[in-house]
């Protein structure tokens, strides 16, 4: 359907601004721009390569989560590191059942923890988060630099992203 469709395209939106390394984003991504299909448009015209910006305004939900995606990041620096050395040391995968994805930034330069999910699929799983306080800051619905709640556990949607952190406790 097309309602999937967008929710795929939001959950790999989502996995290029989350993921480490400078995120690229096509113009008029935020409101699903697709060109009709044209994989290479250099020589189209103008029908295929214009923004529709009608379409902006029909999917403003989706624009809107993408800037709370883009402020998420920009507020945690754990998020945007800056070498491979500093990536290897701060990743860590969870071993939760396929295919989903999940993974934990730690670092001992950094006093939070970020905590993101991915579900790929169009099955809903119940996720335990590992032991600790944790806020919501990414759901499938929203985005914030602000949280929006404390979880210990979730029910990860299809074709979902969640992000939480955790502060450290320094003595």
């Amino acid at each position: 359907t097309d309602e999937s469709k967008r929710l795929r395209h939001r959950l790999a939106t989502a996995m290029v601004l989350l993921a480490q390394g400078i995120p690229f984003l096509h113009s008029g991504q935020e409101f699903f721009r697709t060109k009709n299909g044209e994989g290479n448009s250099y020589r189209s015209p103008d029908c295929v390569n214009q923004l529709d910006w009608m379409a902006r305004s029909k999917y403003k939900e989706n624009v809107e989560y993408v800037k709370g995606l883009i402020a998420f990041r920009k507020r945690y620096a754990i998020l945007r590191l800056s070498s491979t050395k500093q990536i290897n040391e701060a990743v860590s995968f969870l071993d939760i059942e396929k295919p989903l994805l999940a993974y934990l930034l730690s670092h001992h330069k950094f006093n939070e923890d970020v905590l993101c999910y991915f579900n790929p699929t169009e099955k809903e799983y119940e996720i335990s988060l590992p032991y600790g306080q944790w806020k919501l800051y990414v759901t499938q619905n929203q985005a914030s630099p602000h949280s929006l709640g404390n979880y210990s556990n979730i029910t990860l949607p299809p074709f979902s992203c969640y992000c939480f952190v955790q502060e450290k406790v320094t003595c």
